[in-house]
């Protein structure tokens, strides 16, 4: 069964490659998702992206062109390697019918479902079945519509977080436990350390700083070798994830590339910071017991810049 968002496009044979991981491992494979990229400022001619691009002005789209080729590359390949991974994204996914079926589908008490959902696979089946595997597929690639604006963005993101912190308190009793494997040791800590604590201790870490410049208590060069440091760290991470898209599926320009790096270079002095806020602030509507909504994001974005008479707009 493949499930797909309804704003998000198939390439011509992503659900061919998507089927690949249930050909190798026809026992064992349990769930496959693809990769997703985002469609910003592509050309989209009869709903196939015909000309990948990034948009130079629009840095909310830009930026998470960049952001999604970190997270898939960097991390998605590695935990499926592992068989730790914990989230098919619900823009593209490939499961098991019988196995969708018994698992009784799509939960509605959180607003992760597709995290959920791989969490759920590896919690009621890897203690009695080792084997049992859930694969990211990088080459099936899903073009999906990311919000365009800050209000979406940030309606999207506050969502997220939620999500998250309602997986994690449904599935805790796989933390740190060897008898669900990878997805136990490995990846259940890392959520929870490097994605529901992690905007915690940066916003602590951006009061202090701006506390201590209050003060004027701050040593100026320290703090500008840790920018820079954290610049530089980031940057490594970005232009590992564009040298395997370059190398791998060179889908972008060099013009593109580019953009992307000159993106992700002033990415730390405002993407970050407010991710960041957002996160702390679905944090705290979790500890007062409120849950933000879906919220409205509006669409069309990724093709504004395009000539009107040779793009169709994504579906929705």
């Amino acid at each position: 069964m493949v499930v797909v968002d309804a704003d998000s496009l198939l390439e011509a044979d992503a659900i061919t490659r998507s089927v690949r991981p249930f050909e190798v491992h026809p026992d064992t494979c349990m769930a496959a998702g693809g990769g997703i990229r985002v469609a910003n400022g592509s050309s989209i001619v009869g709903g196939r992206v015909v000309a990948p691009g990034v948009s130079w002005r629009r840095g909310v789209g830009a930026t998470q062109v960049l952001e999604y080729l970190r997270g898939f590359f960097a991390t998605r390949i590695a935990w499926s390697r592992m068989n730790g991974l914990l989230i098919i994204s619900g823009a593209f996914g490939v499961f098991r019918r019988d196995l969708l079926l018994a698992l009784g589908g799509l939960s509605s008490a959180t607003l992760g479902e597709d995290m959920e959902l791989t969490m759920r696979i590896h919690h009621l089946l890897r203690p009695q079945w080792k084997e049992a595997r859930v694969e990211f597929v990088p080459d099936a690639v899903c073009w999906t519509e990311a919000p365009g604006t800050i209000g979406g963005l940030r309606s999207q993101r506050i969502r997220w977080h939620a999500g998250l912190l309602d997986n994690l308190r449904m599935h805790w009793r796989m933390l740190g436990r060897p008898r669900f494997g990878a997805a136990g040791t490995f990846a259940m800590p890392y959520m929870v350390l490097f994605e529901a604590v992690e905007p915690l201790v940066e916003i602590v870490g951006f009061a202090i700083v701006i506390t201590l410049i209050i003060e004027n208590s701050i040593n100026w060069t320290y703090l500008a070798a840790f920018f820079l440091v954290a610049v530089l760290t980031g940057e490594v991470l970005s232009a590992t994830a564009l040298l395997i898209e370059e190398v791998g599926f060179t889908r972008y320009h060099a013009k593109d590339l580019a953009r992307l790096t000159a993106w992700g270079v002033v990415e730390a002095l405002w993407f970050r910071p407010v991710l960041a806020w957002w996160r702390f602030k679905a944090t705290l509507l979790a500890l007062i017991g409120r849950r933000p909504g879906w919220g409205t994001i509006p669409r069309g974005e990724a093709i504004l810049e395009q000539p009107a008479q040779v793009v169709a707009p994504l579906t929705r």
